[in-house]
């Protein structure tokens, strides 16, 4: 009798601990999740178009890290370096030390892209900043009476400052302060924004993340025209295999008076993480690209292991280790756009 009482009182506190966790512990629920939003956006874009060009601020799409250009901007659900930035703020928290990055981006017809960003985390927090910047020159001016004036330059700038905190092991939220300017030949405006992320890790392979770029968008005013930065909701998810060595993930982003996007990428990860191989899919354009990490990384232990020993006990607990990419990392991406062809992006970043 005292045998059978112990084993009901193990099955019911069993069966207590998984109730705890049941959706957690379930990543297919995660994964049906993003798909619903996926198709709620879908459905919403029946009469939306598909471009980005004309967007305000659609030269942030060139993005922060070639990395993500490589796996086809699909990052809001993986988001775990200085491109995070961009992508989604709340990936900050991934951050292990300090990071700084630098990307260059040459385009056509002496239009060029820089970034440069600066990160560190920190017990519960981490803070990142960055500066990004794409400039025309050799424009032609023209008057009223489209009368030739000489050449003048178009420059757009962006300020961020971004952060990020753990409000638990497995979630984290962050938000991204940014300055935007545009300078046109010798008319010039800038305005403020906000972007808000959060990223949950349902299971040490699987993370979500969701981010709305523009919640106030910057709102540039020149001369004779206003332009505001118009609201992004972006939802994405990122999957670990073969002990993180091969990663797929998937990205849709739904923008007001612009179709549904889908985005899709992949890397694969050889001689212990030194050689990363990567493809991606960017709304019918196709992308690649490689990092190469010459210095060896760092293995630590993570904080889920404790999380999952706490509802399974150490039998049940797995310890989830990664390896932090020290030293310098080189990336490169090459993207083929329908119109515009082959274009190259090159980034650098160092780990500290």
């Amino acid at each position: 009798m005292k045998g059978n009482l112990i084993t009901l009182n193990l099955q019911s506190e069993i069966e207590n601990r998984k109730s705890k966790i049941g959706t957690i512990r379930n990543p297919q629920f995660a994964i049906r999740i993003i798909s619903l939003i996926g198709i709620l956006l879908w459905g919403s874009s029946a009469h939306a178009t598909s471009e980005d060009g004309g967007l305000p601020g659609y030269f942030t799409a060139l993005g922060t890290a070639a990395r993500a250009q490589a796996m086809g901007q699909a990052y809001v659900g993986l988001a775990d370096d200085l491109g995070a930035i961009g992508a989604n703020a709340a990936g900050l928290s991934q951050i292990k030390g300090g990071e700084v990055s630098l990307m260059h981006v040459s385009l056509f017809e002496e239009t060029k892209y820089y970034f440069f960003g600066l990160g560190r985390s920190f017990p519960s927090w981490s803070l990142g900043g960055g500066f990004a910047q794409l400039s025309v020159d050799g424009t032609e001016r023209t008057d009223e009476n489209n009368t030739p004036g000489g050449d003048m330059s178009d420059k757009r700038s962006l300020f961020s400052f971004a952060g990020s905190y753990k409000l638990s092991p497995r979630l984290s939220a962050g938000g991204n302060f940014k300055w935007a300017s545009h300078e046109w030949g010798d008319d010039d405006g800038s305005g403020m924004g906000v972007d808000l992320g959060l990223l949950y890790r349902a299971r040490p392979e699987l993370s979500l993340g969701l981010n709305l770029e523009n919640v106030l968008g910057p709102k540039i005013k020149r001369e004779e025209e206003s332009d505001k930065w118009p609201l992004t909701l972006r939802a994405g998810a990122a999957y670990r295999l073969l002990k993180n060595a091969l990663i797929l993930a998937l990205d849709v982003d739904k923008t007001s008076d612009r179709s549904v996007k889908v985005h899709g990428g992949t890397e694969f990860c050889l001689l212990n993480g030194k050689l990363a191989l990567r493809a991606g899919y960017d709304e019918g354009d196709i992308t690649a690209g490689l990092g190469i990490k010459p210095m060896k990384g760092q293995t630590v232990r993570t904080s889920y292991y404790r999380e999952e020993q706490k509802y399974y006990g150490s039998r049940g607990a797995r310890k989830s280790e990664t390896t932090i990419p020290g030293g310098l990392t080189l990336d490169y991406a090459v993207l083929n756009n329908s119109d515009l062809g082959i274009s190259h992006r090159f980034s650098i970043s160092y780990r500290f």
